[in-house]
């Protein structure tokens, strides 16, 4: 069962539309859930309206790092990229995926998904 975190109105009053986009990212890498098909939806809503061009990047740094170093911070990275956010807010982050990494194993990985995986593992060691 995916626990979803406790969302307070504070927590979406924003200077910024954009900010309320990462920061319902944020809260989900805090809570270690995952994003339903509508917060998607609402969050390419706003991210097509321009909510995150119009942000400044002294503001979206502070949501980003919050996330960064929340319990699942990969949660928070998948869930920008699957509304679209990730292109707009952190580019060369979202020109990972699709790219593939030899490994010792057989076949590739998405280079992506194993950045997403080694930032679940430093979060896991509690690792900044």
């Amino acid at each position: 069962m995916t626990r979803r975190p406790v969302i307070r109105m504070e927590d979406f009053v924003q200077p910024h539309h954009g900010l309320g986009v990462l920061r319902l990212a944020t809260l989900l890498a805090e809570g270690e859930c995952t994003a339903e098909e509508d917060d998607l939806d609402r969050m390419f809503g706003q991210m097509e309206a321009g909510a995150l061009v119009a942000t400044p990047a002294s503001l979206i740094w502070p949501e980003l790092a919050r996330g960064l170093m929340a319990p699942a911070p990969a949660t928070m990275l998948r869930t920008l990229l699957e509304c679209g956010c990730l292109r707009e807010i952190l580019p060369d982050v979202a020109a990972l995926f699709g790219v593939p990494q030899i490994s010792d194993e057989p076949g590739e990985i998405d280079l992506g998904a194993h950045m997403l995986a080694t930032l679940n593992e430093a979060a896991l060691r509690q690792a900044p």
